[in-house]
């Protein structure tokens, strides 16, 4: 194998990781903005004869003052809905098309009672260690909780249940499917964990109310999640805790998800210093997250040693 050669092959003849990493930087990027904003553009063209008939638009296409907060939330459910359908589609077709694997080589696999049981298992992990969370930053007293008494909240509700399943699907195929994926052939599980985590948290960070706690805490969850996905060698857990731990921490109990506002049955009153509560990042920017978070790992990792020996 000669120079140049070596600069894109490894000592096996495989393109080197990196460059089909990139390919992941150039769908989130690059494909998935234009995408996006071109998709975006159409649905709201062909919605806009309608807002107007109904005067949730005025003459100039501005929104009518009692509908401006719920379109607001519309517009952000269904924007994101959208991102993630279309993260989900273009990754699932560069890995098909451009990687030229399966899409069970992804981690899409098993049958169908193998999937409801690791989705329903990362469900329930991902609610209890959300909650975990949330309840060390009421006994810390850095906050209190109240029912939330919001009105609508059979209506809301299930619309934010849909847009968490399709970030956990979205997140979870680009991340951990295909970031993994492209670096399965270094055979290193605590580098693949490591970058794909750090990468993950770098994807948060033009989030509302970013801050470094919150980069800390959803990098940590980033390499958690990874480590079910290499326990599992399948998507189906990873996917059911991202959607629990987004629909327990902004639905049920009442904390921003990751600088986003949502609908909820409870809501979570902070008082103390923003180090313990997250502040309006939510509860991803707390240290006492880190703790749950951090002991998650640690269990995940002493089951997989024990299990190995």
């Amino acid at each position: 194998m000669n120079m140049l050669q070596m600069i894109f092959r490894d000592s096996q003849g495989r393109v080197r990781w990196g460059y089909k990493f990139f390919t992941l930087i150039l769908i989130v990027e690059l494909l998935l903005p234009v995408f996006l904003i071109f998709a975006s553009g159409v649905g709201l063209a062909a919605f806009m004869p309608f807002l107007a008939s109904k005067g949730i638009i005025d003459a100039q296409g501005m929104v009518t003052a009692p509908y401006q907060e719920a379109v607001q939330a519309v517009w952000m459910i269904a924007l994101l809905s959208l991102q993630n359908l279309l993260l989900t589609g273009l990754c699932l077709l560069f890995w098909r098309l451009v990687m030229g694997k399966k899409i069970r080589q992804m981690g899409y696999a098993g049958g169908m009672a193998c999937c409801l049981r690791e989705l329903g298992t990362g469900l329930l992990i991902g609610a209890v260690m959300i909650l975990l969370a949330a309840a060390l930053i009421l006994l810390s007293g850095a906050g209190s909780i109240r029912p939330s008494g919001q009105e609508d909240l059979a209506l809301w509700l299930p619309w934010y249940a849909i847009l968490f399943v399709l970030v956990g699907f979205g997140e979870e195929t680009a991340f951990r499917g295909y970031a993994m994926g492209t670096m399965e052939q270094t055979g290193n599980p605590a580098l693949i964990c490591g970058f794909t985590g750090l990468i993950f948290g770098m994807a948060h960070s033009a989030n509302n109310n970013f801050s470094m706690m919150g980069f800390l805490n959803i990098t940590l969850v980033g390499v958690l999640l990874a480590m079910l996905v290499l326990k599992t060698g399948r998507l189906w857990m990873s996917i059911g805790f991202h959607i629990a731990w987004n629909f327990t921490q902004g639905c049920i109990v009442g904390f921003p998800v990751s600088g986003m506002g949502t609908s909820s049955l409870f809501t979570m009153e902070l008082s103390g210093s923003q180090l313990l509560t997250g502040g309006a990042f939510g509860a991803e920017g707390s240290i006492l997250t880190t703790v749950v978070v951090v002991a998650g790992i640690a269990v995940l990792y002493r089951g997989d040693r024990t299990g190995r020996r």
